[in-house]
Parts: structure tokens; sequence; C-alpha cells
């Protein structure tokens, strides 16, 4: 039976921003953060749909980044701006070997000393709040593409990804999140934009893995490049002007090219 930590809460209601217009990246973090606390669970409740949670925040148009295998220094990623709703996937028995709770609180280290706000706790995911920022977390535990069917049921497309030390080279992770079919995937639930933060980009720059991680091999390829995935074509660009938050990652900038593009259907 899933075991959910409960709060209290006063149900406020709140107008979601108008969806006819392009908002910033941070126009929503108050009305997101408030909806995000209000889907906490009731007392009585034992059961907590995942799926539901997110899409009840999906009319607030959150700003999603998704961390595939994001292991226990995810929460770096925390630091990086632009985005108000986080999720997290790592399937821990089989890269780290210890229970759930164990392996959250390693995450939490990562997390720092921010203060935050727990809404449920199963078997299946952590979800909290940082109120000071005005975030939402959702880490899951479970494997990359059950985390990627989960945000597409949520009616939310991907505007950031994470591919960093996915531990595709560990053993841990049979496939490479920033390899093709897997990056497909993830380009498949973004809208027009995605940015990409990784140590290695083989899908985006049409190389191996190997020569993915040889910065030499990087360093010669021209910006912008095209590529064609799912029926859409993408002009990829490396994003020099943004700073990384790991260690020899890079920022690359995914666009659709073209601007007549059909939204997903969720249905």
């Amino acid at each position: 039976m899933a075991r959910i930590k409960i709060q209290s809460f006063k149900l406020v209601q709140s107008n979601p921003p108008s969806c006819n217009r392009r908002r910033s990246p941070f126009s929503s973090h108050a009305a997101l953060f408030m909806m995000g606390k209000q889907m906490r669970p009731t007392k009585g409740d034992n059961v907590f749909s995942t799926i539901g949670y997110l899409r009840s925040l999906a009319p607030y148009r959150p700003s999603l980044m998704f961390y595939a295998s994001a292991g226990v220094n995810g929460g770096y990623l925390l630091d990086y701006p632009g985005y108000n709703l986080y999720v997290f996937s790592d399937f821990y028995p089989h890269r780290f070997g210890s229970t759930r709770t164990k392996f959250f609180h390693m995450f939490l280290e990562s997390v720092g000393k921010r203060k935050i706000e727990i809404i449920a706790s199963t078997p299946f995911c952590r979800v909290f709040t940082i109120p000071k920022e005005g975030k939402v977390v959702v880490f899951l535990f479970t494997n990359n593409l059950s985390a990627l069917n989960i945000i597409w049921k949520s009616g939310i497309h991907i505007e950031g990804f994470c591919g960093q030390m996915d531990g595709c080279c560990e053993g841990g992770n049979h496939e490479c999140a920033n390899e093709m079919p897997f990056m497909s995937k993830v380009l498949s639930l973004t809208d027009k934009h995605l940015e990409i933060i990784t140590d290695h980009a083989p899908g985006l720059l049409g190389i191996s893995r190997g020569e993915a991680w040889l910065p030499a091999v990087v360093k010669g390829i021209k910006f912008p490049r095209e590529i064609e995935s799912g029926g859409r074509k993408f002009r990829v660009t490396h994003d020099i002007t943004k700073i990384a938050p790991f260690d020899h990652a890079q920022v690359f900038s995914v666009k659709v090219a073209g601007m007549d593009i059909a939204r997903l259907s969720r249905t």
C-alpha cells in the first residue's frame, strides 16, 4: 500500500493563465506552485496518481525539465534557471542497490539546504515542492521509457532534457538516453523548442557514442546542423552562452524547423 505523508493545507482556488499566449518560463511559477500544493492527498487517501497529479498542473503550462537516469546527483539541476517543473527518473535497484528511502535521501543531498515540502511518498515516486523557488519536483522510481510514458499521458510538453551521466557506460542503463531511438522519443514530446544538457550527445550530433565523449570531435562539428525525427526536422545549435550545472556538460538548443506545428494528441 502506498505510504502518503500528509500536511494540512487550505484549498485556494486559482484561475490558470491564458493558454492563448506564450508565457515566460517564470510567469506561472506562483500559480503552478499553489496548484501543486492543492493536489496534496487528503487524509484517508492511500492512492496517489502521478499522472493525475501532473495533469492537474498542465493547464498552468509549466516549463518541464526531464532528467533521465538522474541518479543521486540530479538535484544540482535545480540550480539551472528557466524551469518550474522537474521530472527525474531512475530505476534505483539496478543502479544503486539501495532502498527507495536511502536512495531518495542521497538524492536530497544534491538538492542542498533548500526547504522542501513533501506532497507524496509512495513505492513508485516522491513528489515535493520548493516553496521559496516556486518549483515542483517529481522523482519516479522507474525506467526512463515508463517515465516518458507518464509525461506523455500528462499532456505536458518537455522543454528541457538532461542526459548527464545516464549510466549507459556504467552498465546501469541498457539504452543510452542520448542516442536514438530514445532521443527520438524525447523529441516527439516537445512542442517547438527543447534545451538539452548532457556530457555526450551522439543522437543530436550524428556520431557514435564513443566519439561523443571526445571534446575534439565535438568541437569539430559545424553548427547549426539539422536532424530529422518522427517526420519533423530539427535545427540543433551549441549554446555556449549557457553554463551547465554539471562538470563536462554542454548545452544544446533544438528547435523545430518551420512554424506549422501540430500539438500531439493525448487521447
